[in-house]
């Protein structure tokens, strides 16, 4: 669990980086939620958890968001696949 905050705390700076905003992470620390100026998305951290990509791109369809998921490579690289 303390490895996915970590990784959870390193998604949320890179979004505040990058200038999104009403950024919300689910209770288990695995979903992120955030809005930008020209979009809105949906955030699945890869980690020890399978993710459930069909599940994950229907809330997203629901909620008129971008579904991607985030692979932390090492402590600076973010991989993100957009689903």
């Amino acid at each position: 669990m303390e490895d996915i905050i970590k990784k959870n705390g390193m998604i949320k700076k890179w979004l505040g980086e990058h200038h999104f905003f009403n950024i919300i992470d689910s209770s288990d620390s695995y979903f992120i939620r955030a809005d930008g100026y020209k979009n809105r998305m949906v955030i699945a951290i890869k980690g020890e958890q399978e993710i459930n990509e069909k599940e994950i791109l229907e809330f997203a369809a629901r909620n008129h968001r971008q579904a991607w998921i985030a692979d932390i490579k090492n402590d600076e690289e973010i991989e993100w696949i957009n689903l």
